[in-house]
Protein backbone atom coordinates (compact mmCIF):
# COMPACT_ATOMS: atom_id res chain seq x y z
CA UNK A 1 0.00 0.00 0.00
CA UNK A 2 1.27 3.30 -1.02
CA UNK A 3 0.08 6.44 1.56
CA UNK A 4 -0.08 9.47 0.12
CA UNK A 5 -0.26 11.40 3.96
CA UNK A 6 0.26 10.45 7.87
CA UNK A 7 -1.38 11.52 10.48
CA UNK A 8 -0.12 11.01 14.13
CA UNK A 9 -1.84 9.87 17.02
CA UNK A 10 -0.55 10.64 20.53
CA UNK A 11 -1.30 8.31 23.77
CA UNK A 12 -0.60 10.63 26.05
CA UNK A 13 0.31 8.93 30.00
CA UNK A 14 2.36 10.13 32.59
CA UNK A 15 5.47 7.48 32.88
CA UNK A 16 7.65 8.57 35.82
CA UNK A 17 7.83 7.72 39.65
CA UNK A 18 4.27 8.05 41.23
CA UNK A 19 3.81 9.44 44.36
CA UNK A 20 6.05 7.41 46.21
CA UNK A 21 9.53 8.76 44.61
CA UNK A 22 11.02 5.55 45.63
CA UNK A 23 8.96 3.48 42.79
CA UNK A 24 7.51 3.68 39.73
CA UNK A 25 3.80 3.39 39.30
CA UNK A 26 2.90 -0.14 39.05
CA UNK A 27 2.24 -3.40 40.44
CA UNK A 28 4.45 -5.28 42.41
CA UNK A 29 3.86 -8.05 40.52
CA UNK A 30 5.40 -8.18 37.03
CA UNK A 31 3.38 -10.36 35.57
CA UNK A 32 -0.15 -8.88 36.34
CA UNK A 33 1.88 -5.31 36.02
CA UNK A 34 2.59 -6.68 32.12
CA UNK A 35 -1.08 -7.91 31.49
CA UNK A 36 -2.57 -4.73 33.02
CA UNK A 37 -0.08 -2.34 31.19
CA UNK A 38 -0.80 -3.93 27.70
CA UNK A 39 -4.84 -4.06 28.71
CA UNK A 40 -4.53 -0.16 29.28
CA UNK A 41 -2.64 0.01 25.87
CA UNK A 42 -5.19 -1.93 24.04
CA UNK A 43 -8.10 0.49 25.67
CA UNK A 44 -5.71 3.21 24.43
CA UNK A 45 -5.45 1.76 20.71
CA UNK A 46 -9.48 0.87 20.95
CA UNK A 47 -10.20 4.67 21.65
CA UNK A 48 -7.86 6.04 19.43
CA UNK A 49 -9.64 4.19 16.74
CA UNK A 50 -12.79 5.40 17.63
CA UNK A 51 -11.91 8.72 17.15
CA UNK A 52 -13.39 10.65 14.78
CA UNK A 53 -10.64 12.91 13.97
CA UNK A 54 -9.07 9.50 12.36
CA UNK A 55 -8.83 10.15 8.54
CA UNK A 56 -10.35 6.85 7.22
CA UNK A 57 -8.90 7.01 4.15
CA UNK A 58 -6.56 4.34 3.09
CA UNK A 59 -4.25 6.34 1.56
CA UNK A 60 -3.35 7.93 4.82
CA UNK A 61 -1.01 5.76 7.16
CA UNK A 62 -2.44 6.35 11.39
CA UNK A 63 0.81 6.04 13.51
CA UNK A 64 -0.10 5.79 17.13
CA UNK A 65 3.15 6.30 19.34
CA UNK A 66 2.81 5.76 23.15
CA UNK A 67 5.67 6.94 25.15
CA UNK A 68 9.01 5.99 26.34
CA UNK A 69 9.09 3.85 29.21
CA UNK A 70 5.53 3.05 29.18
CA UNK A 71 6.11 -0.86 30.09
CA UNK A 72 8.45 -0.76 33.47
CA UNK A 73 8.05 -2.43 36.82
CA UNK A 74 7.44 -0.61 39.74
CA UNK A 75 11.40 -1.16 40.54
CA UNK A 76 12.39 0.17 36.80
CA UNK A 77 13.13 -2.88 34.59
CA UNK A 78 11.21 -6.16 34.22
CA UNK A 79 13.28 -8.60 35.83
CA UNK A 80 12.49 -11.48 32.89
CA UNK A 81 12.63 -11.00 29.19
CA UNK A 82 9.87 -13.68 28.91
CA UNK A 83 7.58 -10.16 29.62
CA UNK A 84 9.33 -9.00 26.69
CA UNK A 85 8.31 -11.49 24.21
CA UNK A 86 6.57 -14.47 25.64
CA UNK A 87 7.31 -18.05 25.15
CA UNK A 88 6.85 -18.96 21.13
CA UNK A 89 7.72 -16.31 18.91
CA UNK A 90 6.21 -13.46 20.81
CA UNK A 91 2.41 -14.81 20.45
CA UNK A 92 2.07 -15.61 24.75
CA UNK A 93 -0.83 -13.74 26.19
CA UNK A 94 1.00 -12.82 28.92
CA UNK A 95 3.62 -10.93 26.91
CA UNK A 96 4.28 -7.32 26.00
CA UNK A 97 4.90 -8.86 22.45
CA UNK A 98 1.87 -11.25 22.30
CA UNK A 99 -0.89 -9.06 23.91
CA UNK A 100 -0.13 -5.80 22.26
CA UNK A 101 0.15 -8.50 18.51
CA UNK A 102 -3.23 -9.69 18.94
CA UNK A 103 -4.25 -6.04 19.77
CA UNK A 104 -3.97 -5.03 16.45
CA UNK A 105 -3.99 -8.20 14.16
CA UNK A 106 -7.88 -7.19 12.68
CA UNK A 107 -8.58 -5.38 9.39
CA UNK A 108 -9.62 -2.45 11.29
CA UNK A 109 -6.03 -1.63 11.85
CA UNK A 110 -4.56 -2.90 8.09
CA UNK A 111 -3.72 1.39 7.85
CA UNK A 112 -1.81 1.74 10.94
CA UNK A 113 1.58 1.79 12.31
CA UNK A 114 2.19 1.36 15.96
CA UNK A 115 4.64 2.70 18.55
CA UNK A 116 4.05 1.28 21.31
CA UNK A 117 6.50 2.99 23.57
CA UNK A 118 9.23 1.23 25.36
CA UNK A 119 9.43 -1.86 27.66
CA UNK A 120 12.21 -1.27 30.41
CA UNK A 121 13.95 -5.15 30.36
CA UNK A 122 16.96 -6.76 32.68
CA UNK A 123 18.50 -9.52 30.36
CA UNK A 124 20.21 -11.98 32.22
CA UNK A 125 20.11 -13.18 36.00
CA UNK A 126 18.05 -10.95 38.35
CA UNK A 127 20.31 -9.95 40.60
CA UNK A 128 19.39 -7.72 43.58
CA UNK A 129 20.14 -3.99 44.28
CA UNK A 130 21.62 -5.26 47.72
CA UNK A 131 24.54 -7.39 45.78
CA UNK A 132 27.66 -6.80 46.64
CA UNK A 133 29.97 -8.96 44.07
CA UNK A 134 31.15 -6.57 41.09
CA UNK A 135 31.34 -9.45 38.82
CA UNK A 136 28.04 -9.88 38.94
CA UNK A 137 27.99 -7.14 36.71
CA UNK A 138 28.47 -7.97 33.46
CA UNK A 139 25.61 -10.65 33.40
CA UNK A 140 23.57 -7.38 33.33
CA UNK A 141 21.89 -5.75 30.26
CA UNK A 142 19.11 -3.27 30.41
CA UNK A 143 17.38 -2.88 27.45
CA UNK A 144 15.15 -0.06 26.39
CA UNK A 145 13.42 -1.25 23.24
CA UNK A 146 10.78 0.69 20.82
CA UNK A 147 8.19 -1.99 19.55
CA UNK A 148 6.94 -1.29 16.37
CA UNK A 149 4.17 -3.08 14.41
CA UNK A 150 1.84 -2.75 11.09
CA UNK A 151 -1.65 -3.45 12.06
CA UNK A 152 -3.13 -6.22 10.41
CA UNK A 153 -1.88 -9.63 9.55
CA UNK A 154 -2.86 -12.82 9.18
CA UNK A 155 -0.07 -15.49 10.53
CA UNK A 156 2.76 -15.45 12.51
CA UNK A 157 4.91 -15.01 9.35
CA UNK A 158 2.94 -11.69 8.01
CA UNK A 159 3.00 -10.47 11.44
CA UNK A 160 6.86 -10.91 11.78
CA UNK A 161 7.34 -9.04 9.09
CA UNK A 162 5.37 -6.64 9.98
CA UNK A 163 7.38 -5.84 13.33
CA UNK A 164 10.54 -4.25 14.65
CA UNK A 165 12.16 -3.77 18.12
CA UNK A 166 14.50 -0.99 17.99
CA UNK A 167 17.32 -0.88 21.02
CA UNK A 168 18.05 2.01 22.23
CA UNK A 169 21.91 2.10 22.07
CA UNK A 170 22.71 5.11 24.02
CA UNK A 171 21.08 5.54 27.24
CA UNK A 172 21.07 8.52 29.19
CA UNK A 173 21.10 9.25 33.15
CA UNK A 174 17.27 10.42 32.53
CA UNK A 175 16.61 7.01 31.78
CA UNK A 176 15.50 5.63 35.08
CA UNK A 177 15.55 9.60 36.54
CA UNK A 178 15.70 10.03 40.13
CA UNK A 179 13.57 7.09 41.27
CA UNK A 180 16.32 5.22 44.20
CA UNK A 181 14.99 1.90 43.60
CA UNK A 182 16.38 2.04 40.40
CA UNK A 183 19.38 2.17 40.74
CA UNK A 184 20.98 -0.82 40.54
CA UNK A 185 19.12 -0.73 37.14
CA UNK A 186 20.93 2.97 36.07
CA UNK A 187 24.49 1.05 37.76
CA UNK A 188 24.22 -1.96 35.14
CA UNK A 189 23.03 0.19 32.44
CA UNK A 190 26.21 2.33 32.89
Amino acid sequence: MTYSKVQFIAYRIYTGPGHNPDRYVGLSDEAADVRQRVKLMTEALNAAGARSEVDRRSDVLKVFIAPEFYFRSMYGGYTDMKYFDGEGAGRDLNSILGGLANAVKDERWKDWLFVFGTPVVVAGPFISPDTSNPDLSRKIAVLNTALVQKGRYFDENERTSKAVAVVKEYKSGEDFGDCPSSEYLRQKAA
